[in-house]
């Protein structure tokens, strides 16, 4: 008797820990190409957080497409809609997610891993950026967002919706210490 109380308790408290941690962040590789999607200021930002980490292969274009991402091994989207940003980019909100599904698509395909990430806060939600994070998060191996960004609990619903990891800092400087860890 004592052996089956102790092995369900043992069993208890693995589930407890396995649902309590969610799926495993998968293990990146360089080199990685960062974009936008939605043409916020977030993946400037996300270049600057890339430069002080220890990840140095790496490329920064707005606009990539799907064509232009062979050789690469990680693909990190910083998503956020920002009508001025799409404005100065010359590409409509219809025009932006063709773009980067087309793009996500090319990059599974090549077997590369994607990140969707959301490093402006509640700042950057809305309606239109929220259409992006519902397209793309399940379409991704991580997530890794700002702890304001998901006050409402959208982003931990999506990714338990669609077993994605998700990884919640405080602040967005504290993303380099993140991709330091998953990055091989």
């Amino acid at each position: 008797m004592k052996k089956r109380v102790f092995l369900l308790a043992f069993t208890l408290v693995f589930a407890i820990l396995v649902i309590a941690n969610g799926p495993a962040v998968p293990k990146l590789a360089e080199p990685v190409m960062i974009t936008t999607a939605g043409q916020s200021a977030g993946a400037a930002m996300m270049k600057v957080l890339f430069t002080k980490s220890n990840i140095k292969d790496f490329v920064f274009e707005k606009l990539v497409t799907a064509d232009e991402i062979e050789g690469y091994e990680t693909l990190v989207i910083v998503a956020g809609a920002s009508s001025k940003g799409l404005g100065a980019a010359g590409i409509d909100f219809d025009g932006e997610t063709q773009r980067v599904t087309a793009l996500i698509e090319a990059a599974k395909k090549q077997g590369m891993k994607v990140v969707v990430a959301q490093i402006e806060g509640a700042a950057r939600r809305g309606t239109s950026s929220d259409q992006l994070f519902s397209l793309f998060v399940p379409m991704s191996d991580w997530v890794i967002i700002v702890r304001d960004a998901d006050s409402d609990g959208f982003f931990t619903n999506l990714c338990e919706e669609h077993g994605i990891p998700l990884t919640i800092v405080e602040k967005s400087i504290e993303v380099s210490a993140q991709l330091n860890a998953v990055f091989e």
